[in-house]
């Protein structure tokens, strides 16, 4: 595993810079935004009974970008810390196997999916489906950010962390799942970097930790360690 500084660095700056503002806030934007759009519906639907169609543009281009700020809420929610969490007991290899067929569409036809998940893989410990919206960024910022015609491996292993503040894992002792995906990068896209931030957010959220590893030649690195299940970890020191 990376050592600290590689730990999403730039990501990390951005979630550290937002996320005194989220926590104050971010449930403030949400309650307006959900106040914008209900309103908007109401509009629409008096308009519609009226006979009024010549708004009907205008309606949805507000809606639409009112949609986009709650989605940048939740994004912000999520970085601080805040969302809220279902963890349950996931069997590793059948989650990862599960996702297959999604994250190949997200990768697009130029890059080559290959899932390396051993039976023995501990059960995971989370929220099924915030990591499975996790892993969809990370292939999202894959599909940008590498190489045509690659392949990107995505691999699970065991962890164990014997070592309370370790830096390099910055997590309690413990069993742990790592879930990384690995590819020849071409560009850095720093216009993902709050995605990076969110999918932090929601690893430490969830007892675990995210790390970005971009020091290898043309090569990254990003990985999900998360709990195994409370009958697997953690133990005490």
């Amino acid at each position: 595993m990376s050592t600290a500084d590689n730990n999403f660095s730039d990501a990390t700056a951005i979630a550290s810079s937002v996320s005194n503002i989220a926590n104050v806030l971010a449930h403030d934007f949400n309650n307006i935004l959900t106040g914008i759009l209900g309103n908007l519906e109401l509009l629409q639907r008096r308009a519609s009974k009226q006979g009024v169609t010549e708004f009907d543009s205008y309606l949805a281009n507000t809606r639409s970008a009112a949609s986009r700020g709650v989605a940048l809420t939740q994004r912000l929610i999520t970085i601080a810390g805040l969302q809220i969490l279902e963890p349950t007991a996931l069997h590793t290899p059948s989650f990862i196997a599960s996702l297959e067929a999604s994250l190949t569409t997200i990768l697009g036809d130029q890059l080559q999916l290959h899932i390396e998940c051993p039976a023995t893989t501990h059960d995971l410990y989370c929220d099924a489906y915030k990591l499975e919206g996790s892993l969809a960024d990370i292939a999202k910022y894959a599909s940008h950010t590498a190489q045509h015609s690659t392949s990107v491996t995505l691999r699970a292993a065991n962890l164990s962390i014997g070592k309370a503040n370790d830096p390099a894992h910055n997590i309690a002792p413990g069993h742990y799942v790592a879930i990384s995906l690995q590819y020849q990068a071409s560009v850095r896209d720093f216009n993902a970097d709050l995605e990076l931030a969110t999918i932090q957010g929601f690893a430490r959220q969830s007892g675990g930790q995210a790390f970005l590893d971009a020091h290898q030649p043309e090569r990254t690195t990003i990985s999900l360690v998360l709990p195994a299940i409370p009958s697997q970890a953690p133990w005490a020191p």
